[in-house]
């Protein structure tokens, strides 16, 4: 099947994506929890817990979509995609460049290839998205959230799953 995509701004492209990966979720939607990860050692016993949560919140069809293999693969390729807007505007403020190399990044490939589960990482996400122009989509927007919450915010989450049901962007000017 082939879906037709529009061309976007790549500048405006990059500052949404960085939002979304230092925000980590959609404001004022209906969140998944983050809680149930306190004993919680290795990817696949994370996999388990938010599969758990999905169900418990009604969202046995989106669980199904979670696997180990998945969430390894979703993974490496969000860090290949960080690491390209990096690479494009590595400078741009918001962007966590060296705490991205040093600390996030090593972390995140651990998970992947050898997976590990730092104590202080959690799947995170939400079910509803709005748009710029108010329309509200159905779906899955599942993050890897690794840090905690601020003061001062040191919290990073690294997007691995969207899917919304029915959007459609329209073609900029």
């Amino acid at each position: 099947m082939f879906v037709a995509r529009p061309r976007r701004s790549r500048l405006g492209i990059m500052f949404v994506m960085a939002a979304m990966l230092a925000a980590g979720s959609a404001a004022g939607q209906q969140n998944l929890s983050d809680r149930g990860y306190e004993k919680v050692k290795t990817l696949k016993e994370a996999v388990e817990v938010v599969k758990a949560q999905l169900t418990a919140d009604g969202k046995a069809d989106y669980a199904g979509l979670v696997t180990e293999d998945r969430m390894r693969s979703a993974i490496r390729t969000a860090v290949q995609s960080y690491d390209a807007i990096l690479a494009r505007n590595g400078n741009q403020p918001g962007l966590a460049k060296d705490r991205w190399e040093k600390e996030l990044k090593p972390t995140y490939l651990s998970i992947a290839d050898k997976g590990t589960w730092p104590a202080d990482c959690t799947f995170g996400g939400f079910y509803k998205l709005t748009d710029e122009l108010g329309v509200t989509y159905d779906g899955l927007g599942l993050r890897l959230r690794v840090g905690k919450p601020g003061p001062p915010p040191r919290l990073f989450a690294l997007p691995v799953v969207d899917l919304y049901f029915g959007k459609f962007e329209a073609p900029r000017r």
